[in-house]
């Protein structure tokens, strides 16, 4: 089960000793590795959710994963989790670290699905739309959304531009449905 207010204190306690340490950027690297490699995979997240293994052996299994791909502090981070009994919550705190970056940043993420994968010059140039309009740096999530016909569908900002072909036929059709006279002759 998801804490998100026990992951939001503790990514904030990791963000503000990073920053005071000057090491922000690379305890961010360390925390997006840290999450891919949750995401990816469900074996690491078993163990470090299983009851039956004690403290000791998930901090050696983390030591052991990412013992030489992130700095000292990220490792000392993942043994106070792992012995206050919080490393269920590793894949959360990786990612609300990931939010307060990017907050800290002023990077907002915007999110286009299409049917197929952009090009990088489209890419490009949807990035600079949500650049101009939100004024600030701008993360592209790309989602392929396979049972699209055809267009795009672009997020930020909590607003949403609904280009994709599907909403055109609804409105043409919506559009058509009123505009037909339904009286007598």
């Amino acid at each position: 089960m998801r804490n998100v207010k026990l992951s939001k204190r503790y990514a904030k306690a990791l963000f503000d000793l990073a920053h005071e340490k000057g090491l922000l950027i690379v305890i961010k690297n360390d925390m997006d590795l840290i999450h891919e490699t949750l995401v990816a995979s469900k074996e690491l997240l078993s163990v470090l959710n299983s009851p039956i293994i004690n403290n000791d052996k998930k901090v050696a299994v983390l030591k052991e994963v990412f013992g030489n791909y992130v700095n000292e502090m990220s490792i000392s981070f993942l043994r106070i989790l792992a012995t206050k009994n919080r490393e269920s919550f590793l894949d959360e705190i990786a990612y609300q670290f990931k939010v307060l970056f990017k907050e800290h940043d002023g990077i907002k993420t915007a999110t286009i699905k299409t049917p197929i994968a952009l090009n990088s010059e489209i890419k490009e140039k949807l990035v600079q739309l949500v650049v101009n309009a939100t004024k600030s740096k701008v993360e592209l999530v790309e989602e392929i959304d396979l049972g699209m016909i055809g267009g795009i569908v672009l997020k930020f900002d909590g607003k949403e531009y609904d280009a994709s072909v599907h909403t055109k036929m609804v409105q043409l059709k919506s559009e058509f449905s009123s505009n037909i006279y339904v009286g007598k002759y």
